[in-house]
Formats: C-alpha cells, structure tokens, sequence
C-alpha cells in the first residue's frame, strides 16, 4: 500500500510521514519511507536550479512514483512524502498502485511562510529564489484526497495525525478490493504506450481480471463494415493507412490464397503497430510516418484491431492473435473517448479476442 503525503514545504508531510512510518513499521516491518527531498540529494537532482523548474519537478515526481511501484510489487508499503504539484500524476496513482491512499497535509500560506524551515519564501519575497511552489509556481491541492490533515497552529500533534491516517488507511484497505492485476489498460496507451516486457506473473487471477477488463466497453456491438478494394501501395509512392487497411480487409476475407503482395502488407501494418503502439494516417514513399505527432485518430486502431482479427481467423498464426490483444488494450484503454460507432465495433472484436483465446486454451488443454 503507498500512502501519499501532499504538500507545501513547511507545511508538516516530513514531521507526519515519519512519524507515520515508525507506527506503521512497528507493526509491519514491511514498511518504507520515501521522502522527496531525500531521494533528490541520492540522486544528485537538488544541485541545479533546473532541479527546481516546472520540469525538473515532475522529473523527480516520475523517479518518486517509480520508486513506489518497485516497493509496492514486492509487497512494501510505502509512506512518500512530497510536494507533488502534477494532479495527472496524483490522479494516475489510484490506478499505477495496489493499494492508494492520498493524504493533503494542509496549512496556510501564512503558516509555511512563518515556519519556512528552508527559508525559500524569505528567498522569493527577497528575489534571491525562484522556482518556489506557492510563489511562482502554482499548487493545486487535490481534488479528492482520502483525507485532509490541517496543521495550522492549534491543530493536532504530528503523533496524533500519524495515528489518524494510519488507522483511516488501514480501514479502507480492509474494505477495498485490491487492484487488478491486469495493468495494460490501465492510463492511455496512445500516451503512456505498453512496452510489455518482463510483465510481472499473476498467475490464473490475471485471466480473470482480463476477462473483466474486456467488459469495460460494454455489449453493444456493431458488424465490421465491408471494405473497398483499392490498388495496393506501389514501391515509392507512400502510404494512406486508411485505404490500406480497407484493401486488405477485402483481401483476408478474398477466397483461395492471399495474395503475396497483400500478405507483405499485412505484415506491414502488423510490424508498425508491434514496433510503436501507434498508428498514423499516412506514410512516406520511406514508409515512415509524415506526422509523427498524428497518432490520435482512434478509427485506425478500430480498423487494424478488425483487419488482424480476420487475419487470425484465416490463417491460425498466432502473431495476428497476439498484435490484436495490444491493439485490443490500446482501444480498451482509450474506450471512453471513442465514437459510439467505433465502441460499437471495438466491442465486437473484444468479443471475438476472448473466443479466440477460449478456443486456443482447449486445443492446448489448458484451463482458464
């Protein structure tokens, strides 16, 4: 479980956080504590004032969240103090850990300006500091933290407020399911791809949570619309994604043997989503991408995910099962954001992906 302590320097999330780990590790020896402050001078990014930027910030935000994943997949809890000024990153950890719990340690600007144990807000009155959060960079409490801890002056002791949090973290721990262990939808994988290596196992759990998972688009189904045949791309002339994938739908549902020149372009495709996670709309006479920063359009992946899953049906060659389950994670991932008529049609292959895997576990007589 990662308990995450939110807030300004001078508000109390250090004194708490570790106040919090003693208690904690008493009774679960477990137990660490990650402070932002101190992974920074491990790591050497407390030297420069870029360490300080907006950037360098989330730089060390993204090393704190990694450091928590590694400890919480071996089972760790982790009590993390720090700023945290990203409500993305705040907002991706309900999903990146087993267990989160969120805690806004909160005091006034009045409060951390006359604590100021690092003297950083004397520095931004005085000009000799920038880069200071609350000052000229903006915090932005969460949103929806599981609790709120107020130290302003008159407030409870940081014992006793450790003792709070503990008790409130454990309860909803004890209440809530854990988290499930299939984790390749979990964030937009147009944003933050899956690179699918050394996956941690779960054993028959993550079949179930899979299964879960390919719910998530609901029921609805649309039919695959036909495609329209066009001339095949000739050497040098580049690439429309779209034109090509319609051919090749035409092509894999053709009857007698595929034609060797549809098959290359099958592959094709098959090698560009496998190598990237992405699609574009079109590519050079180089066959690479004219704009790489185009990779957004949601019917490419819709068409690619119906165009291998026929190829799977006509061939049985497992690389079109296996590029459609990442095509499938991608769409699954990215679900809330599709057009009706393109859900419709994902749901339709997520349908087809869980038959085809069904059938393979009976022919290797394998239980799922």
């Amino acid at each position: 479980m990662i308990i995450w302590l939110v807030g300004l320097s001078g508000s109390g999330k250090s004194t708490i956080g570790k106040a919090l780990y003693q208690r904690w590790r008493a009774s679960d020896h477990h137990t660490v504590l990650l402070d932002g402050d101190a992974v920074r001078r491990a790591c050497g990014a407390d030297r420069l004032p870029a360490d300080y930027t907006v950037a360098g910030r989330r730089r060390n935000g993204e090393r704190m969240v990694q450091l928590c994943e590694a400890h919480d997949a071996i089972g760790r809890n982790v009590v993390c103090c720090i700023l945290s000024i990203f409500p993305d990153m705040r907002s991706e950890n309900r999903t990146r850990f087993s267990r989160y719990f969120e805690v806004h340690v909160r005091a006034s600007m009045e409060t951390v300006s006359a604590r100021d144990t690092k003297g950083l807000y004397r520095g931004a009155r005085e000009g000799r500091v920038t880069n200071v959060v609350g000052v000229d960079i903006p915090f932005e409490p969460p949103s929806q933290p599981d609790v709120i801890v107020d130290t302003d002056p008159g407030s409870p002791s940081a014992t006793v407020a450790a003792a709070s949090i503990l008790d409130l973290a454990l309860s909803r721990r004890a209440a809530r399911p854990v988290a499930s262990s299939y984790t390749y939808t979990q964030r937009d994988r147009l944003e933050d791809r899956n690179t699918y290596f050394y996956s941690a196992y779960h054993g028959p759990a993550l079949l179930e949570d899979w299964r879960r998972d390919r719910t998530r688009l609901g029921d609805r189904t649309a039919p695959m619309p036909h495609g329209e045949a066009f001339a095949l791309p000739e050497p040098g002339t580049g690439v429309d994604l779209r034109r090509l994938l319609h051919t090749l739908v035409v092509a894999v549902h053709s009857e007698g043997v595929l034609d060797r020149r549809a098959l290359w372009w099958l592959l094709w495709v098959v090698r560009k989503f496998e190598v990237s996670k992405r699609l574009f709309p079109e590519y050079g006479a180089d066959l690479v991408a004219h704009d790489r920063a185009n990779y957004g359009q949601h019917d490419l992946y819709v068409r690619t995910a119906e165009l291998v899953e026929c190829a799977y049906v006509r061939t049985g060659e497992l690389n079109f099962l296996n590029c459609l389950l990442k095509l499938d994670d991608t769409l699954v991932s990215v679900g809330q954001r599709l057009a009706p008529s393109m859900r419709k049609r994902a749901a339709r292959v997520l349908l087809a992906e869980q038959r085809h895997i069904q059938d393979l576990a009976r022919r290797l007589e394998v239980s799922t």
